[in-house]
């Protein structure tokens, strides 16, 4: 029987620790960065109401930080003005006080009034689906965007029961 052909006599392998010197070599490292233009692009600066969210009167106002709300701050009870950036309740849960990072991206806002819940504390006829689909949920999500909000698309919107029998609307 034939035998097989024998290998060719293969090239001296490198040391395990890189060139035939000893020394390693240096592979250049991959990096992500992310395009220049998204991250010089500046934030739409945000346009604050007049009056305050709660009682709708003018006056001395504290500015939310990250939408255009503001109130009072007696009608929050405050008794001091907050130092630092300032988030208002439209952005925690009125029962138990999460954050929209903590309640999976969403919280129910009430379009008239500071009531905001996270969807385990909502009241179940505010979770229904029926609220947060229309037209006026729709107005006050186009309302925020043209004041600075850069996206609206995990805010939920209802009317409070109490902002229905007082025929409040919020924003049109």
């Amino acid at each position: 029987a034939a035998k097989p052909p024998a290998p060719e006599p293969a090239e001296p392998a490198e040391p395990a620790g890189g060139s035939s010197s000893g020394q390693r070599q240096r592979v250049k490292a991959m990096r992500y960065a992310p395009p220049l233009e998204a991250a010089t692009t500046k934030r739409a600066k945000l346009r604050h109401e007049n009056s305050c969210f709660s009682c709708m009167d003018g006056g001395e106002l504290l500015e939310c930080a990250v939408c255009p709300r503001v109130y009072h701050p007696d009608c929050l009870g405050l008794e001091e003005v907050p130092s630092g950036l300032w988030r208002c309740p439209w952005h925690e849960c009125l029962e138990c006080s999460r954050k929209s990072s903590d309640a999976d991206g969403v919280l129910l806002h009430c379009m008239a009034c500071p009531i905001t819940y996270c969807f385990d504390c909502a009241p179940e006829e505010y979770t229904n689906g029926g609220s947060v689909r229309t037209p006026a949920a729709a107005r006050t999500a186009s309302w925020l965007e043209r004041r600075g909000v850069i996206s609206t698309a995990s805010y939920l919107f209802f009317r409070c029961t109490e902002c229905v029998e007082e025929h409040r609307f919020g924003p049109q």
